[in-house]
């Protein structure tokens, strides 16, 4: 399935984990995650996760427990990850989504953790 939406010739792929994961069964995020992270390896690519940041929102537990989930996931399929627990990216009134200037922080956080 991954195939169909990426290029395959594509050299790396990034995966954003998010946070609406949080609600889900943590078991059910796990096999997605790692299927889809090995179905991407598989196309040939280099695969580097970056993990959901927390946003008021959605309980900070929950997000916490995605972001395992997710870095237990890229482990067992052999990909990096990168945790965005840390970020500091500023959310729109909704509690939820970054700004304009989150967006932003958010891209410069991840350009710099990619090493780019």
């Amino acid at each position: 399935r991954f195939g169909a939406l990426v290029p395959t010739r594509a050299r790396r792929v990034i995966i954003a984990g998010g946070i609406n994961d949080a609600a889900e069964d943590e078991d059910a995020v796990a096999r997605a995650a790692e299927a889809t992270y090995r179905n991407a390896v598989d196309q040939g690519s280099e695969v580097v996760v970056i993990g959901p940041s927390l946003a008021p929102a959605v309980d900070e537990r929950r997000v916490r427990a995605v972001d395992g989930v997710l870095s237990r996931a890229a482990a067992a399929a052999g990909v990096r990850y990168v945790s965005a627990l840390d970020w500091s990216v500023e959310i729109g009134a909704d509690d939820l989504h970054p700004t304009p200037d989150g967006a932003r922080t958010y891209a410069g956080l991840a350009r710099v953790a990619l090493g780019l």
